[in-house]
């Protein structure tokens, strides 16, 4: 490939970098097109063949992602998981340090399998909103939240973008990945033990 394509990309990866800091706009177009203008200039002046730019993309891991985010959307738009927490309180009943332990477990559990941010997203309002009503502060839950979803984020390779990729490049399948995440969580298991 040579430089003035190289340059044409880096500038149109700078341009996709200014709209998606916009609020104005939608990306999602922007990105299609910039997208597109970048596989048209590699075809052209970079000698490059199509099947060698398809060969890049792993669809198994775009249709994954496009399928957990469908389910995503739906589960928000549905609110199952604001029902869950809810479920949460109630199954507590008030208890400060059960409310903690059940708040960390569930985030750990569902961050397996679902992407760390966007469950982020939708539980800091709902942990916000039920500590305000137990009227205790909310800056230890969200902490315990913070770090169990660091945690649960690499038990499976489905939990993020980064996991898919890294078990891609070292052919790790599901339960090798499982495994790995199986022993980090006995470490930190056994780490608490010994500190408490």
């Amino acid at each position: 490939m040579n430089l003035p394509v190289i340059f044409l990309i880096l500038v149109l990866f700078t341009v996709l970098m200014a709209f998606f800091s916009q609020n104005k706009f939608d990306y999602f177009p922007i990105a299609l097109i910039i997208g597109a203008i970048a596989v048209v200039s590699m075809i052209t002046f970079g000698n490059l063949e199509e099947e060698e730019i398809l060969g890049f993309i792993n669809f198994n891991t775009l249709i994954f992602i496009f399928s957990m985010q469908i389910i995503i959307y739906f589960a928000t738009h549905d609110r199952v998981l604001e029902y869950l927490a809810i479920k949460l309180i109630h199954i507590t009943k008030g208890d400060n340090r059960l409310f903690f332990y059940m708040i960390c477990l569930f985030t750990g559990t569902m961050v397996a399998f679902i992407e760390d941010l966007t469950l982020s997203l939708i539980l800091v309002p709902l942990i916000y909103r039920t500590c305000r009503a137990l009227e205790i502060p909310a800056g230890t839950y969200m902490m315990g939240m913070t770090i169990t979803i660091n945690i649960g984020a690499i038990l499976t390779p489905v939990s993020s973008l980064k996991n898919l990729i890294i078990g891609k490049e070292f052919n790790w399948g599901f339960g090798i990945s499982c495994q790995y995440g199986y022993f980090v969580l006995n470490l930190v298991n056994n780490h608490h033990i010994l500190d408490g």
